[in-house]
C-alpha cells in the first residue's frame, strides 16, 4: 500500500490481532480498527498492538490510532461506516466450520 493519503482500515474477526500488527507498519494507515465477537480474545491480544521501541525511536509522520471493538461480522455496525478497506480472513459462520 503506497498511497499519499490516509486510509482507514478495519479487520473483521481480528481475534489474535496478527493482521492488524502487520498493517501497523504502513504509513498511509492512520486508523486501524479490529472487530471480534470474542471479547476475551480482544483483551488478551490487544497487547500485540502496543507501540514497539522502534516506533518511539523513529516515530511515524502521521499518528496511528488503533481501536478494538466487540462485535459480530454478521451484524451491521455503524462504527464501520466510511472505511476504505475492510478485511475478513477465515470467517466461519456457526455450524459451518470445516
Amino acid at each position: 500500500m503506497e498511497m499519499a493519503e490516509s486510509i482507514p482500515v478495519a479487520d473483521l474477526g481480528c481475534g489474535d490481532a496478527k493482521l492488524l500488527k502487520l498493517l501497523k507498519i504502513y504509513p498511509c494507515i492512520q486508523l486501524l480498527v479490529g472487530v471480534d465477537i470474542n471479547e476475551e480474545k480482544l483483551h488478551s491480544n490487544g497487547h500485540r498492538l502496543s507501540p514497539y521501541l522502534g516506533e518511539f525511536v523513529k516515530p511515524r509522520d502521521l499518528d496511528l490510532t488503533v481501536t478494538l471493538y466487540h462485535g459480530s461480522v454478521v451484524e451491521r455496525d455503524s462504527r464501520l461506516l466510511g472505511f476504505d478497506l475492510i478485511t475478513c480472513i477465515e470467517f466461519h459462520p456457526e455450524g459451518r466450520r470445516p
